[in-house]
C-alpha cells in the first residue's frame, strides 16, 4: 500500500523490512505454540468428531452440500470443505483434523497484524502481532477441531479491508470487504452478528460526521453499493438455502435461547451481560472444552458467590444427568489481572477518543465488541468463549492500542522507564498465557469433557478396519468420536451382526457397565485380542469371537 499523505504517512506508510522480519518471526513462533498445544490436547469432543465425519462423507459421497446437520446440529460448510482435502492427502486422524485448525490459527496471526496496521498503523500493529503469539484464547481454539476458528480470521480480514476502503481505497477495497463479509457467513453462526456490527459502526461514523459538520466522502454511495453487491453475491447460495430451509437457519438459535431457567429473561440478560463484560479479568468460561476451569480468585470471590472446584465437579455430574443447569463462574478469566485492567483501560481510551477526538476507528471497534458480545449474552452459559471468537481481533486491537498509549505516556517521563514497564507487562502476559495453556490438558475436568475413552477405544479398533464387525455396548450407542477414531471398522450394536461367524466385542472395565450383548453361542472360540489404555490405565479390552462352521450334511 502506498504511503499516505500528511501526518498519517508515518503510521500507514510502506511496510519496512524490520516489520516483515517481525511478522515472519511471530508467525513461526505462534505456529509452534499452537502445534505444541494441539499435540497435548486430549480426546476428541463430539462436535470435533462430527466435523471430521462430515468431511469424510464429502470425500466418499461426492456432492456439494451447502449446510450440514449431522447429529441434529446445524453447521455452516466452509470448515468441512477445508478439512476434506486434508483427509484426502494426509489421512483421517485426530492429528490431521486438529492440525487443520493449527494451520488456520497460524495464518490468522499475520491477518491480525494486517488488520491492525490498516486500522491503527504501524506501532499498534506490531503490538497486536506479538500479543497474538501466546494469546491463550486463540491458541486454545487453534489446537482443537472447531469450525469457530475461522471466525477471527475472517473478522480480521473484513476489518482490515473496511479500514483500507474508508481510508481512500475506493471501490476495489469496498468490493473486497463485501466479499469477506459474505464469505464469513459460511464459517460459524455468530458471524450473523457481523453485518449488525458493521451497520452500528457505520451509524457511529455518520453521526460523528453530522456532529462535526463534515461531509461524507465523494463516491461513498457507489462504493457502498459495490460492498453490498459483493457481499450478497458471495453469500447468495447460503441465503437461498436458508430461504428454502428456514428451520435450519433458526435451529441453533432455538437450542441456546434463554427460556425456562427459573428467572425472568431480563434478569438473565443482565447477569449474562455482566459476566461477558467482566470475563477479561474477573470470571471466565466454566466449560472445560473452552477454557481452563478454576476456582474463584480474590476479586471475583468478593463480587459474587462462585462455586469451588469440588462443587463445580458435582454440578458437572448433575448436569450430565440432566438434573442441574450450567455452573457459571468457575473458569479462569481471559487475562491475568494486570492485563485485564490494561484492556479495560483500553476500552476507556477508545470511549474517550470516540466522544472527544476526531472521527476514527474507535467507535466502530466499540460497536464490534458490543454487538459481537450478544453471541454469548443472548445464549445460556455466559461467558462462552467459543461463541465469542468474533471478538478476538477487536480484543487484541484494544489491548495493543492501550499498550502503545501507556508507552507513550510513560515515555514523557523517560524512555527507559516506558520500555521497562512495557517489557514487564508483556513478559507477565506471555508467561501467564503459556502457563495456562500448559495447565489446561492436565486439569482433571478436561479429559471428562473430551471423550478420551472413546478416542482410545476407536484408535485401538482401527487396526481391525476391513475385518469382522465390532459389537459395541448398546448403552454407548455409536458416538461420533468412536466412529471417527475407528474409521473403516464396521461398528454394530451389541445385538447386531446376526449370522456372522466371527466378530469382535468392545468390553469396558468398571466403573463402566459391562458389555450388554448376548453371550457367545456354545462352542464358540473366545479370545482377548487387545487391551485398551486410556490415560495410562486400562479402560477396556477387545474380544474376538469365532463360531465354528456347522458340519456339512452327508
Amino acid at each position: 500500500m502506498a504511503a499516505d499523505a500528511g501526518p498519517d504517512g508515518e503510521r500507514f506508510g510502506p511496510v519496512q523490512r524490520w516489520e516483515w522480519l517481525a511478522l515472519l518471526l511471530a508467525t513461526a513462533l505462534g505456529g509452534a505454540i499452537r502445534f505444541w498445544a494441539m499435540r497435548r490436547a486430549p480426546g476428541l469432543w463430539y462436535d470435533e468428531a462430527w466435523y471430521a465425519l462430515e468431511a469424510l462423507d464429502l470425500l466418499r459421497n461426492p456432492g456439494w452440500p451447502i449446510f450440514f446437520s449431522g447429529g441434529g446440529h446445524m453447521r455452516e460448510p466452509l470448515f468441512m470443505y477445508l478439512l476434506a482435502p486434508v483427509f484426502h492427502f494426509f489421512g483421517p486422524t485426530v492429528e490431521t483434523a486438529r492440525g487443520t485448525c493449527v494451520a488456520i490459527g497460524t495464518l490468522t496471526i499475520p491477518a491480525f497484524w494486517w488488520m491492525a496496521r490498516g486500522i491503527d498503523g504501524r506501532r499498534v500493529a506490531i503490538a497486536v502481532l506479538f500479543l497474538a503469539v501466546p494469546f491463550r484464547w486463540h491458541v486454545h481454539f487453534s489446537s482443537l477441531c472447531f469450525r469457530t476458528i475461522l471466525t477471527p480470521l475472517f473478522a480480521a480480514l473484513l476489518a482490515g479491508a473496511v479500514a483500507r476502503w474508508l481510508r481512500g481505497g475506493g471501490p476495489r477495497w469496498a468490493a473486497v470487504a463485501g466479499a469477506f463479509l459474505g464469505a464469513g457467513l459460511y464459517t460459524y453462526t455468530a458471524w450473523r452478528l457481523a453485518p449488525v456490527a458493521l451497520a452500528a459502526g457505520g451509524a457511529l461514523l455518520w453521526w460523528r460526521a453530522r456532529r462535526d459538520g463534515s461531509s461524507l466522502p465523494a463516491g461513498l454511495r457507489r462504493e457502498a453499493a459495490a460492498f453490498a453487491a459483493c457481499a450478497f453475491v458471495v453469500a447468495a447460495p447460503l441465503l437461498l438455502h436458508y430461504l428454502r430451509r428456514p428451520d435450519q437457519f433458526a435451529h441453533r438459535a432455538g437450542e441456546v435461547e434463554l427460556e425456562g431457567r427459573g428467572r425472568s429473561r431480563a434478569a438473565i440478560l443482565a447477569a449474562q451481560a455482566r459476566d461477558v463484560a467482566l470475563m477479561f479479568a474477573f470470571r471466565g468460561d466454566h466449560v472445560g472444552k473452552h477454557n481452563l476451569p478454576g476456582g474463584p480468585g480474590f476479586l471475583q470471590a468478593r463480587l459474587w458467590s462462585v462455586p469451588g472446584a469440588e462443587e463445580a465437579a458435582r454440578w458437572q455430574d448433575a448436569r450430565a444427568a440432566g438434573a442441574a443447569p450450567d455452573p457459571h463462574g468457575t473458569g479462569l478469566p481471559l487475562f491475568d489481572v494486570a492485563t485485564g485492567l490494561l484492556f479495560y483501560a483500553g476500552i476507556a481510551l477508545f470511549v474517550s477518543r470516540a466522544l472527544r477526538g476526531p472521527a476514527g476507528p474507535e467507535g466502530p471497534v466499540l460497536a464490534w465488541l458490543a454487538v459481537g458480545s450478544l453471541a454469548s449474552v443472548l445464549s445460556f452459559g455466559a461467558p462462552n468463549y467459543l461463541r465469542l471468537t468474533l471478538l478476538m481481533p477487536a480484543v487484541l486491537l484494544v489491548l495493543g492500542a492501550a499498550a502503545c498509549e501507556l508507552h507513550r505516556r510513560l515515555a514523557a517521563r523517560g524512555g527507559a522507564l516506558a520500555s521497562t514497564v512495557l517489557a514487564l507487562l508483556f513478559a507477565n502476559y506471555a508467561a501467564v498465557e503459556l502457563r495456562r495453556a500448559a495447565s489446561w490438558p492436565e486439569h482433571p475436568m478436561v479429559p471428562r469433557e473430551f471423550n478420551v475413552e472413546f478416542r482410545a477405544a476407536g484408535e485401538a479398533l482401527r487396526p481391525y478396519a476391513g475385518g469382522p464387525p465390532v459389537k459395541v455396548p448398546a448403552y454407548l450407542g455409536l458416538p461420533p468420536t468412536l466412529r471417527f477414531c475407528a474409521d473403516g471398522v464396521r461398528l454394530v450394536a451389541a445385538d447386531g451382526a446376526p449370522g456372522e461367524r466371527e466378530w469382535l466385542e468392545l468390553h469396558p472395565l468398571p466403573p463402566w457397565p459391562p458389555f450388554d450383548g448376548p453371550a457367545p453361542p456354545p462352542g464358540a472360540a473366545v479370545e482377548r485380542a487387545a487391551t485398551i489404555q486410556s490415560g495410562g490405565a486400562p479402560w477396556g479390552y477387545i474380544v474376538r469371537v469365532r463360531v465354528p462352521a456347522a458340519p456339512s450334511s452327508p
